[in-house]
């Protein structure tokens, strides 16, 4: 089929901002997606800027934004497919961080007494002083142990969603949805109140 015969669609803005606030990354976002386009004998990985137009509230191949609404509905249903198999460990946390966010949006979450400047150079393997390490430790693995907590309730929320249906309730993921990422992202999963959205 020519590209000017392909069905076109938009991807929602709400659900942008709810894939956004828990992947931190668009690229991120994009990597995902595109396992499913990379495995398919049929199809190929497609473009960035496809991606980006999509999460941007642009019209785009709707088989993008089908792959956009997969991802977000297994996220919802199954976000510890998605995070660090592994506690934060006390040796090498930095490396264990790096796969959720990058150094600003950690220490912007977590509200650190450390300076950016500081924060960053720990967070690419300088030393930093033994309290100001510890506090970082504390906070994530507080920060931790609340995502821990949501994604358990979500994914109980899921399960709940899944046995409902099959009994006929008519009730699908999506009429409790998003309990993940209202309760998670949007209220509450930060450390404190003025930290941002987190994951």
């Amino acid at each position: 089929m020519a590209n000017k015969d392909r069905v076109t669609a938009k991807f929602g803005k709400g659900y942008a901002a709810q894939l956004m606030a828990f992947n931190i990354k668009k690229q991120r976002i994009v990597d995902l997606c595109n396992v499913e386009f990379d495995e398919d004998l049929f199809d190929e990985t497609k473009d960035y800027s496809s991606w980006n137009r999509a999460l941007n509230g642009k019209e785009v191949w709707e088989g993008i934004v089908d792959a956009l609404h997969d991802l977000w509905g297994d996220q919802v249903s199954h976000p510890r497919k998605y995070l660090p198999h592994d506690d934060p460990p006390d040796d090498g946390l930095q490396d264990w961080m790096k796969q959720i966010a990058p150094a600003p949006w950690w220490r912007d979450v977590l509200q650190l007494s450390a300076s950016q400047s500081a924060f960053n150079a720990w967070f690419s393997g300088r030393p930093m002083g033994k309290a100001k390490v510890a506090e970082v430790k504390a906070a994530v693995d507080d920060w931790w142990a609340r995502l821990m907590v949501a994604v358990e309730r979500a994914e109980d929320a899921s399960l709940a969603s899944d046995m409902a249906r099959s009994k006929g309730s008519g009730r699908s993921a999506r009429s409790i949805d998003s309990y993940f990422y209202t309760k998670v992202v949007e209220q509450g999963m930060a450390v404190n109140r003025h930290a941002k959205l987190t994951p």
